[in-house]
């Protein structure tokens, strides 16, 4: 039984600056920040968008162009082959070849950038429908989002229609259907709210641990959970 999430996401909300949130919230909205312990990072505007779901090679070339859809499908692939790894398996030399290539496309390139130096994966303006699950006791429920921009590592989200009530800390899972993959249609992303901003339901979400694919999302995670 496929999936078939209700609701639409509804109009685009005005773009937030960094400075609209705590300051615990603007340093996450930097999406991964790497640096050593002690070292004070200086925490600037929110930079802008870049090109629509485009993929960069490490190369002088122009970007080459890619669906929204193929930007997430890349995200959930580098996730799942890395997290192998992680575990110890043995990858073979296609698999090896793919991660890399992976990689290459997902992480930062240094640029001029703003904190191009500081944010390890680069973030790509991703303009889909999306949903965020979440456990109601035993229950799992969706509710309806925009997904605005996706890295390798998180993602950021605007509710549809509603304030969100979600904090950071929060566990949920992004929820996206890939439409064109009749085996595999919807891929979870298991994740946790790292900053919210209520007001105007936008909020950034960290990825954590496994990713998953299939046909119903509810039961994706239920999975997950062990329920």
């Amino acid at each position: 039984r496929r999936w078939t999430p209700t609701g639409l996401p509804g109009e685009d909300a005005p773009e937030v600056s960094a400075e609209a949130a705590t300051s615990t919230n603007r340093a996450a909205m930097l999406g991964e920040v790497e640096v050593e312990a002690g070292v004070p990072v200086m925490i600037r505007e929110r930079d802008a968008p870049e090109p629509l779901a485009s993929m960069r090679p490490i190369s002088d070339e122009l970007p080459a162009p890619a669906p929204a859809r193929e930007v997430v499908r890349s995200v959930f692939a580098y996730r799942e082959l890395r997290l192998r790894g992680l575990r110890g398996e043995s990858l073979d030399p296609e698999a090896s070849a793919q991660l890399q290539t992976l990689e290459d496309r997902l992480q930062q390139q240094l640029s001029g950038q703003p904190l191009a130096a500081v944010r390890r994966f680069r973030r790509f303006d991703c303009p889909l429908p999306a949903w965020i699950g979440h456990r109601e006791g035993r229950h799992v429920s969706t509710w309806a989002v925009d997904l605005e921009d996706i890295s390798a590592g998180g993602a950021q989200v605007r509710c549809s229609g509603q304030p969100t009530t979600f904090a950071p800390g929060d566990s949920c899972w992004l929820v996206v259907d890939l439409d064109d993959d009749p085996q595999h249609p919807v891929v979870v992303f298991r994740a946790r709210v790292v900053w919210s901003l209520p007001a105007d339901g936008r909020m950034g979400l960290v990825f954590s641990g496994a990713a998953s694919c299939g046909i119903d999302a509810v039961e994706l995670i239920r999975a997950d959970l062990g329920v």
